[in-house]
């Protein structure tokens, strides 16, 4: 459970509540209950969940950034996720193009299987060497052959 710390009317840190917390107010180290932390628990250490919301769809020129607010101000038993669009960076845009090209090369050596262990297509022993050439390569290309 995502939760957010909630001090004197200031958010803090958003993170998952420890096996053993301090209680703020005097020092108290609270282990958590066998059956779960509950919210009352919780909030006796400052600690109030996060409402879920589901993460938007990426587009090809967007993602989302996820952060916390408080759908009422300082009232942290209102705290939600809130995705904020933003462009793709440089470098996660070159991460999507390889990890594309992988998938492709993998559907490729895929149907190269297909039809080698189908022998759908390889009329001759040529044809056969042939797809196992392609399959040889891309295994190779992908770093799975020496």
């Amino acid at each position: 459970m995502i939760c957010i710390e909630f001090f004197d009317g200031t958010v803090g840190a958003v993170r998952n509540p420890k096996p053993v917390e301090i209680k703020p107010s005097d020092g108290t180290r609270i282990g958590r209950p066998e059956g779960g932390w509950q919210a009352s628990q919780l909030a006796a250490l400052g600690l109030y969940p996060v409402a879920h919301v589901d993460r938007p769809a990426d587009t090809d020129t967007a993602t989302h950034a996820e952060s916390v607010a408080l759908a009422t101000a300082g009232d942290p038993t209102t705290a939600t996720t809130v995705w904020v669009e933003r462009a793709w960076t440089a470098t996660e845009l070159a991460d999507r193009a390889t990890a594309a090209e992988a998938a492709a090369a993998r559907e490729t050596v895929k149907a190269a299987l297909t039809l080698v262990g189908d022998g759908v297509g390889l009329g001759t022993d040529q044809e056969l060497r042939d797809a196992l050439q392609l399959v040889a390569q891309e295994l190779a290309t992908n770093g799975l052959l020496p």
